[in-house]
């Protein structure tokens, strides 16, 4: 309502079908899955239906809206991080500033990157808009709306699709 693109973590308690739950389950935040790049939805990526019944508009419908790489995603990693959780990587080279780590989490900070740059570059884009061109622009694993959403995030795809709707 104040303009502000919300992007949220599915969740990481898939693969049963209704796994996904709130923030991820209202209509307004774009909900992230997490891929293997452009092999498929991970298992552990939370799933839809989610039913909403006290929000509107209450009924079933599919999440998440997109995914995005979410397994072994290099990062960088706060030093005092825990190493059970965040193992450090390539510690001769880097030190124990970065990590691999999986999760709707790791995946979630690229759809929002993806997000601003449309938002950037496609001034006075509304955050649902911005959602709407995401979603249609994503690439299809084959994967069904309840375990990828519409696919795999892609903001070219996206922006082309404003660009072309704009004329």
């Amino acid at each position: 309502e104040k303009g502000v693109a919300v992007v949220v973590a599915a969740g990481n308690s898939g693969p049963a079908a209704n796994t996904v739950n709130a923030p991820g389950v209202a209509d307004e935040v774009i909900t992230v899955g997490a891929s293997s790049g452009l092999e498929g939805v991970v298992a552990f990526s939370s799933r839809g239906p989610v039913i909403r019944t006290r929000t509107n508009p209450v009924g079933v419908f599919p999440k998440p809206d997109v995914v995005a790489p979410g397994y072994e995603v290099f990062s960088g990693r706060w030093k005092d991080a825990s190493t059970y959780e965040y193992p450090v990587y390539n510690s001769s080279q880097f030190g124990n500033l970065y990590t691999r780590w999986s999760g709707t989490s790791a995946a979630t900070p690229q759809v929002a990157g993806l997000v601003a740059l449309l938002r950037n570059k496609h001034i006075g884009l509304p955050p649902l808009a911005a959602k709407a061109f995401l979603m249609a622009g994503a690439t299809d694993l084959g994967q069904g709306s309840m375990a990828q959403g519409m696919g795999v995030a892609n903001v070219s795809k996206a922006s082309e699709l404003i660009t072309q709707t704009s004329r």
